[in-house]
């Protein structure tokens, strides 16, 4: 039977990123899940929707993951954005997390980053995009 750890993951990737000092040094505690503040003050990161796929097999029960999670900083280019995104792949490639509140043991592992897309952002003149890519699974 596979399973969704979908929300365990959530909170997990918000708590390692909030615990970062690469990235808390670029925004602070502004790291949110998929429900920023209505009017954020920026820098900020937040989580886009999770993509979970089932893994079955024989002795093995779980899930993989596309993660994105997006940064957003202001300036006259995209240093400072690119500057947070290299913080959050360095945050979170390679590593693997426990899923604490999952209501049986797992982990979020083999997490690999996949690429970071910056783009200006259309909503702030001088707002900048940063979407950074990974892939994960979580097995129980």
């Amino acid at each position: 039977m596979a399973r969704d750890a979908s929300l365990w993951v959530r909170k997990a990737l918000v708590s390692a990123l909030k615990a970062d000092a690469g990235v808390s040094s670029v925004v602070g505690s502004r790291v949110y899940g998929q429900n920023p503040p209505a009017d954020p003050t920026w820098p900020f990161t937040k989580l886009q929707p999770l993509t979970a796929v089932p893994m079955r097999a024989t002795c093995l029960d779980g899930s993989r993951y596309t993660i994105r999670v997006s940064g957003f900083a202001k300036g006259a280019d995209e240093t400072a954005v690119a500057t947070l995104g290299a913080a959050i792949s360095a945050c979170l490639d390679g590593r693997s997390i426990a899923l604490p509140d999952a209501p049986w043991p797992a982990r979020l592992t083999d997490i690999r980053w996949t690429g970071t897309d910056i783009i200006r952002d259309p909503e702030e003149a001088t707002g900048w995009h940063a979407i950074v890519a990974f892939e994960g699974t979580v097995t129980a």
